[in-house]
């Protein structure tokens, strides 16, 4: 072109226009090349990430941040509390993984006794241990942080709204939960010693078992069930139950029945809305009883073998084989899939197929409560 400029004038400006465009070719074509490399170098280190977990430059910023947001980095835990007491000293209580049914710790309770019985707070912060105090154990730590002065006590129940606990004995105490004093006692002259305690799902009622052994032989010759007025903590009605001694009862999810667990007779059915007995299930020996969160299936332990009852009907599923020992506290899992109940170890079944799997070795144990999700 340049050889020819001089020949003519648009010569040159074809020659310069040519030069130009062939410019433009060359600037877009690499700017396409740049363009599809960087993109799919970008797809493949964003589809892969959550894979070998490499970060490169191709990968914004800030969706490397977004993805640590959304995963977990860890899995909840689930923990049972449970009480040792024959053969240890002092009486104790121990944590337990519920996810590898493994003892995580234990926790010296200089005030309980080998007879202790447990309770959680609805959210899990604290249990509630009875004996000759009443000791409350800080869950995050694992470590006593208060003790409450009554007299000995024999088991300990919170309120569903986590206020109160209420413990038994003779009478019934009631602690304020987050002054950690007694704050009220109700006497129940004439019903006997009160053995345990369960709410209504709102909390308006407590039904107490209490036991009347008058010549000492260790067999209730009354065994009542008490209705209390938490308002008013007054007893607003007393239904007997005959003879036999009681540790457990359990009130049903839905507020309509309470079981009552009597040791001659087996599991009192007692419906809610008219205070009267309407059925026995025939389990001598029942020592303690308890319902799965949907309320369809109730557990009993005692000096029998664990079982099952189906509440629609009020009628024994089965018994649970393989447990060799006596039981006695009895707790469902948060999520109604495993039953852990104390006695030589704790003794876990899984309620789907209502078998026994495993037995942790904890020692004599008494009492079991599950930590709420």
């Amino acid at each position: 072109c340049v050889m020819n400029a001089s020949k003519s004038n648009t010569t040159l400006w074809l020659c310069r226009l040519l030069c130009i465009f062939f410019l433009f070719v060359s600037f877009f074509f690499c700017f396409i090349c740049v363009f599809f490399f960087f993109f799919s170098s970008r797809r493949r280190h964003t589809r892969y990430i959550s894979v070998t977990g490499v970060q490169t430059c191709a990968l914004p910023i800030w969706r490397i941040h977004a993805f640590r947001a959304l995963a977990p980095e860890s899995v909840p835990q689930t923990f049972a509390y449970a009480t040792i007491g024959f053969g240890a000293s002092p009486p104790a209580v121990v944590a337990i993984d519920t996810s590898t049914n493994t003892v995580i710790t234990t926790i010296p309770v200089e005030n309980s006794s080998a007879f202790s019985n447990l309770a959680s707070t609805p959210d899990g912060t604290e249990v509630y241990v009875s004996g000759f105090l009443v000791t409350v154990i800080d869950t995050s730590t694992n470590k006593v942080i208060a003790t409450i002065p009554t007299s000995f006590t024999t088991n300990v129940t919170i309120t569903p709204d986590g206020t109160k606990a209420f413990a038994t004995g003779g009478g019934i105490k009631v602690i304020d939960t987050a002054t950690k004093v007694v704050t009220a006692t109700i006497n129940l002259t004439g019903s006997g010693s009160s053995a345990a305690v369960a709410f209504t799902p709102d909390g308006s009622i407590a039904y107490v078992a209490t036991n009347f052994d008058s010549d000492g032989d260790h067999v209730s010759d009354s065994s009542n069930l008490i209705v209390i007025n938490t308002l008013t903590n007054r007893v607003t009605r007393t239904i007997p139950i005959g003879i036999g001694t009681s540790f457990g009862l359990d009130v049903s999810p839905n507020g309509a029945k309470v079981y009552f667990a009597n040791s001659i007779s087996g599991i009192v059915v007692i419906d809610t809305a008219t205070s009267t007995v309407i059925k026995t299930i025939p389990l001598g020996g029942a020592f303690d009883v308890t319902f799965t969160p949907d309320g369809a299936t109730a557990y009993v332990s005692g000096n029998l073998l664990p079982t099952a009852i189906d509440t629609s009907t009020d009628t024994i599923i089965t018994p649970i084989s393989g447990v060799l020992s006596n039981t006695f506290g009895i707790a469902v899992s948060p999520d109604g899939s495993k039953v852990y109940t104390s006695g030589f170890g704790i003794v876990v079944v899984d309620t789907e197929t209502n078998v026994f799997t495993t037995r942790i070795p904890i020692g004599s144990g008494w009492d079991v409560t599950f930590m709420p999700n």
